[in-house]
């Protein structure tokens, strides 16, 4: 199998500070299985299933706002489409239906909101916020009769990836031409750790690095030294180990494994 995959990329200067952008791709997967059918038995039929390429479509558009020569604002929408498809057939050759069938259809959607500024001296960084729904659905596939539907309709629910809100900064000051300091924070919402009602999420993640890097240059090569101080709050991101559902109760209990706690940091940099 060799899918057709196309992209497609547009820019639009609006005024002498202001791009307006939009971006298109189709692209494609070969199953893991190499598009290789199985066989199940299903109302006394053999019925085939053969994997088709997993297939995405992509869409970007995007509005930059430079704010001087070092500093520029961005806003972008985006929104990812999957669809997993498959054919199937009566051994040893009936199709049974065309187009192929629909089993799963997933999607990413969102907006994203950039500001940064460039600069080797004093201040420079960005920050960052995106907002994001990751969603997805089975399909029921209908069949001929005498043979009965494959599967079930379901309602869309949030993918495992489904982390609503994430905001990151980064930010770096130099005071001298040999002395940098930076700070780095980042926070996400939590990830679900079931998909079905009632839906589950573990924690927020939360974390802040402070930096302070010492440089010394040589005639062919730079010594840089540096210490950090990684999740310098100590606050628990904790990680998932698993899950117990009690059916006595009907609720089910997480559990998880500390996250990194506050870590100092030295190092040395060579670079040539």
């Amino acid at each position: 199998m060799q899918p057709f995959t196309s992209q497609l990329s547009l820019a639009y200067q609006v005024t002498h500070t202001t791009q307006l952008e939009a971006a298109w791709g189709r692209y494609a997967q070969l199953p893991a299985s190499g598009g290789i059918g199985f066989e199940i038995p299903h109302n006394g039929a053999l019925l085939g299933i053969a994997s088709l390429p997993r297939t995405a479509s992509q869409y970007v558009l995007a509005l930059e706002q430079r704010l001087g020569e070092r500093s520029r604002f961005r806003v972008e929408a985006f929104d990812r489409e999957n669809d997993v498809r498959s054919d199937l057939f009566l051994l040893p050759s009936r199709v049974l239906l065309r187009p192929s069938a629909l089993e799963s259809h997933d999607y990413s959607r969102g907006l994203q909101f950039l500001l940064q500024r460039r600069s080797e001296n004093r201040l420079s960084g960005w920050l960052g916020y995106t907002l994001v729904y990751a969603r997805s659905r089975f399909y029921q596939v209908p069949l001929p009769l005498p043979l009965s539907p494959l599967g079930s309709n379901t309602f869309y629910f949030p993918t495992l990836s489904d982390q609503r809100h994430t905001v990151n900064l980064f930010a770096s000051y130099r005071f001298k031409p040999s002395v940098r300091f930076s700070a780095k924070s980042l926070y996400g919402s939590g990830f679900p750790v079931d998909t079905f009602p009632p839906i589950l999420r573990i924690g927020p993640y939360e974390r802040l690095d402070l930096r302070a890097e010492k440089s010394w240059l040589f005639r062919r090569w730079k010594l840089s030294l540096y210490g950090e101080v990684l999740n310098i709050t100590n606050h628990n991101n904790p990680r998932l180990a698993g899950a117990f559902f009690n059916p006595t109760t009907g609720k089910t209990t997480l559990f998880t494994f500390d996250g990194l706690p506050v870590t100092p940091t030295v190092g040395l940099v060579f670079d040539f």
